[in-house]
């Protein structure tokens, strides 16, 4: 079969079941013995507390914006009227509802949080490959399956940032509906503000692509506009591979009519097919988002995305100010800004699972949430909950991602000095990637340091989940290597992507007993604990 030629309903059945799998996957790992610690979990016995609060009416006083704990208090409010009552391990509060009622709110939004990060790479690279491969690594993240199995609330924040994300970009691709877009973009950034601070990220995240695409208009307008600049000069590793041609489109070529005979119609299927993919690989701009990020005139980028999310987070704390009347808004903004101010240091006297910014994508030190052991005989069996990244995929994708930034910062530099995109091959001379597209490698790696340098100005005690909005990022750079390698004609290179893929899934197998608290010997936990700060 010749390189890129595949019937697009073929493809279209093939990505319409791995979503399907990756979320029936997702959804097995994540609701699958959700109850098995029947009593709150680490932080649950603040934020399930908080959203049981919210249900009945209780005043309370919490360090984070309310949106997180009102969802809690939903996924409880509709537990009441399902068939699955069960009383918890407490006597009273929310410790007396089974842990399902609080938990599976969160599992939901987790479960579908892989088919966010494939949409948002869909969007960003507008290839179907590359939007499955994404989703596929997400769901292998053993972080992100921790905390979606329990009542915690950094699920609502990725989950909200990311739909952000995409609104912004769906308004970026179209010049009509663009403002209905972002002001979903605007109430997605705000929504997810309003469950913590730092979700903030996800917005910083936007304001530095839009700065990047008027930055480039003003010194490189060649680049933005100029057709030409945005075709891959060597036509064997276009920016895009070849494009399936549609019917109508091989009707208005003007090539000979097909014979019947098979080796001419293989010939001239072949000629057809060529002459149209080099016309559609050269018509694809390869810093699509970016012109349209330019084109957003600044007056409405501010009110869609300044304003807006600044209404939402007002509007958030209506109910809380209402059932905890002590504090007033701004009262209560400077209570949270104190709290995080007066946290100590990452030091082990403040809490034994403190890490510092630098430490997280290589994933020294994760967090324990749960742990019991009992022992039987001359057996010990170990109970364990880490809040634990997968760790070959962490490690894959932080070298994707520190690549991605590399590459990013050559190309930005000689944009500023070429003002042409036709010359900027940096990666070509390894064979493996071919060039990653200006837009694509910039949002990513735009999105990550708007996520992950902030975490350098935090004196307080910070954990590994913080990383979590950043580690989408390191995610999507990943996926990005492996579909351009699984683009290329040579087989070997080809056999990269599924290869990593698989390693990573080995490597989610190997420590699952860890992310979902099931049963293991002494020894099989000591096999799984690879460095002493694990532990």
């Amino acid at each position: 079969m010749q390189y890129g030629f595949m019937k697009p309903r073929v493809k279209t059945s093939f990505a319409a079941i791995a979503v399907l799998g990756v979320l029936f996957f997702a959804f097995v790992c994540r609701f699958w013995g959700l109850s098995r610690f029947n009593e709150p979990v680490f932080d649950e016995i603040y934020f399930a507390t908080y959203g049981y609060d919210y249900l009945k009416g209780i005043e309370f006083f919490d360090v984070h914006p309310p949106l997180g704990k009102y969802i809690i208090a939903i996924g409880l409010w509709i537990f009441q009227f399902l068939p699955l009552q069960q009383s918890g391990g407490g006597t009273e509060g929310v410790a007396s509802i089974s842990a399902f009622g609080y938990r599976w709110i969160g599992a939901a939004f987790g479960t579908l949080i892989p088919l966010w990060v494939g949409i948002l790479a869909y969007k960003i690279g507008h290839r179907v490959s590359f939007g499955v491969i994404a989703g596929m690594l997400t769901a292998l993240d053993g972080l992100l399956l921790v905390e979606s199995r329990y009542a915690l609330i950094n699920t609502y924040l990725l989950t909200f940032g990311l739909l952000g994300l995409i609104c912004f970009l769906m308004a970026v691709d179209r010049r009509h509906g663009r403002i209905f877009w972002l002001i979903l973009a605007g109430i997605g950034f705000g929504a997810c503000w309003s469950v913590k601070w730092n979700g903030l990220g996800f917005l910083l995240a936007v304001y530095g692509f839009y700065g990047l695409a008027l930055l480039l208009s003003w010194i490189a307008p060649k680049a933005m506009h100029d057709p030409d600049s945005s075709v891959e000069a060597n036509p064997l590793t276009p920016l895009y591979p070849p494009i399936e041609p549609s019917l109508s489109d091989i009707e208005a070529t003007d090539e000979p009519e097909i014979t019947s005979d098979t080796t001419s119609n293989a010939s001239v299927k072949q000629g057809i097919f060529t002459k149209f993919s080099q016309k559609r690989t050269a018509r694809i701009p390869a810093n699509n988002s970016l012109r349209g990020a330019a084109r957003i005139p600044l007056p409405l980028f501010a009110l869609t995305l300044a304003i807006v999310p600044a209404i939402v987070y007002r509007l958030s704390w209506v109910y809380h100010l209402k059932i905890a009347p002590s504090y007033g808004f701004w009262e209560m903004q400077k209570q949270i800004l104190g709290y995080h101010s007066q946290v100590g240091g990452n030091i082990g006297e403040t809490h034994p699972y403190c890490s510092p910014w630098y430490s997280w994508p290589w994933m020294i030190r994760p967090v324990g949430y749960y742990f019991q052991s009992w022992q039987e005989g001359a057996k010990t069996t170990v109970l364990d909950v880490h809040a634990f990244g997968t760790p070959i995929l962490w490690w894959f994708s932080t070298l994707a991602i520190f690549g991605t930034l590399i590459i990013v910062a050559l190309w930005l530099w000689r944009i500023g000095r070429d003002d042409r995109l036709r010359q900027f091959h940096l990666v070509a001379a390894v064979h493996l990637v071919s060039p990653i597209n200006l837009s694509v490698g910039s949002f990513i790696a735009i999105g990550y340091a708007a996520n992950f340098l902030p975490w350098m100005l935090v004196s307080r005690c910070t954990y590994i989940y913080h990383y979590m909005g950043a580690s989408l990022f390191s995610f999507l750079a990943l996926a990005w290597v492996l579909d351009r390698v699984w683009q290329r004609p040579e087989l070997q290179l080809r056999a990269i992507a599924p290869t990593v893929i698989l390693i990573c899934f080995a490597a989610f197998l190997f420590w699952s007993p860890i992310f979902l608290g099931l049963p293991l010997s002494r020894e099989a936990f000591e096999l799984r604990m690879w460095m002493s700060s694990w532990y």
